[in-house]
């Protein structure tokens, strides 16, 4: 696994998208506590921000590879429902087995607390990152936005007009035009825009999460563009960005804060341990 692990990092990182889970992993980082720092160096060898973040699009890199191939329905939960009304997940319909990512996250913060395989944490931390990005947490009916094409339009910062589709435009496209024109480009300056401590964990159990997200689907009336509901071939009009990107950043914070609740959870148990023996 480590030797795997080694080859997909020299690897072109697929694109939340790669930024996404980049950030979303830094800024979790900065929210653990020094006994879960010191366990992640013991248990996995992370001694640094720059190696743990390195570790967040690890799941999308290797899910290609035939024997990772159980994998690729862990990334999202396919909500049962036409039309796209329902707002509140039934694992039963939604998540048979626990194959989906509301399982993967429950499954592997379990893992975790237990005897370790070193992809665990990999797992997890990618994971976390993807619950929080409403489009996970899709209808089947459109694959979660993957089969609702559009035209993500060039502007003055982000150039290039990209034909896509509205799960791309949530995974990426957004996240890379508030990298130029919040960050001049700059991931880092990107992320040091981000208020990290104006937000809080609110989450329990990945349940929450999925729930959340799943929410915002129809609280934030996501598949809408100027009030017109977003059809096959749109081109997104200006106004798509502006309205949604601070949801987009939004999560990007919620997600470190939970995932660095989980992370410290299973680091201070350790310490806690420690203090008893």
């Amino acid at each position: 696994i480590v030797s795997l692990f080694l080859v997909v990092l020299t690897q072109g990182s697929y694109a939340w998208g790669a930024h996404g889970h980049n950030i979303t992993a830094e800024l979790a980082y900065g929210l653990l506590t020094p006994a879960t720092i010191q366990r992640l160096h013991r248990d996995f060898n992370i001694r640094t921000m720059e190696e743990f973040r390195r570790i967040a699009n690890y799941a999308d890199e290797i899910k290609a590879h035939h024997e990772y191939a159980w994998s690729y329905e862990l990334h999202y939960t396919d909500v049962d429902a036409v039309p796209r009304t329902r707002c509140v997940l039934n694992l039963t319909m939604d998540c048979v087995g626990d194959r989906c990512v509301v399982g993967a996250v429950r499954n592997y913060t379990q893992r975790l607390g237990n005897e370790s395989e070193i992809d665990d944490l990999w797992f997890l931390v990618h994971f976390i990152g993807d619950i929080f990005q409403p489009f996970h947490m899709g209808y089947a009916s459109d694959r979660g936005g993957n089969t609702i094409h559009v035209i993500y339009p060039s502007t003055e910062s982000h150039l290039e007009t990209k034909h896509t589709n509205l799960h791309a435009v949530w995974d990426t496209h957004m996240i890379e035009q508030a990298i130029f024109e919040t960050g001049g480009g700059d991931v880092e300056e990107f992320v040091r825009t981000i208020p990290i401590h104006h937000y809080t964990n609110h989450f329990n159990t990945p349940e929450e999460v999925g729930n959340d997200s799943l929410g915002l689907l129809c609280r934030r009336r996501l598949y809408m563009d100027g009030g017109i509901l977003l059809k096959d071939g749109a081109t997104l009009s200006p106004e798509y960005y502006n309205t949604n990107i601070q949801t987009v950043i939004d999560q990007l914070a919620y997600s470190a804060h939970y995932m660095a609740y989980v992370l410290n959870e299973w680091g201070e148990s350790a310490a806690c341990m420690g203090r008893f023996f």
